[in-house]
């Protein structure tokens, strides 16, 4: 588990890419390093990883969020999100919404869970 703030690519970080933050060629900063991208209304944002693999979830728990724009900015990024019912978010349930976002490997490998997806709104 790690707070995090921003990135350089969230799509290059979710696939488990090394590289993510920086993109070659990149106009914004010198030595390829381009300017870091949030998560849309990003709050008590944490990264979980599964040990040994390249498995990696952003958890968001902002207050409240756009749909539409968190939709927009995960195709853009070839992403995938659920947003859980507040009652699951740790950092304030009830109150604060828990958005996982996480690469389509990383959503197909945990498909199978037991209980998935009965507690949880998928969107994607």
């Amino acid at each position: 588990m790690a707070r995090v703030e921003s990135v350089g690519s969230y799509e290059r970080l979710l696939y488990g890419r090394h590289s993510y933050n920086n993109v070659a060629n990149s106009c914004y900063y010198p030595h390829g390093w381009k300017e870091p991208e949030n998560v849309p209304e990003h709050d008590h944002g944490l990264l979980f990883k599964k040990s040994g693999t390249s498995q990696i979830v952003y958890v968001n728990q902002p207050y409240s969020f756009d749909r539409t724009k968190l939709e927009e900015w995960c195709n853009e990024r070839s992403l995938i999100y659920v947003i859980c019912d507040k009652k699951y978010s740790f950092y304030y349930p009830d109150n604060t919404e828990m958005v996982l976002v996480m690469s389509n490997d990383t959503y197909i490998e945990y498909f199978d869970l037991p209980d998935w997806p009965l507690r949880w709104d998928l969107l994607a």
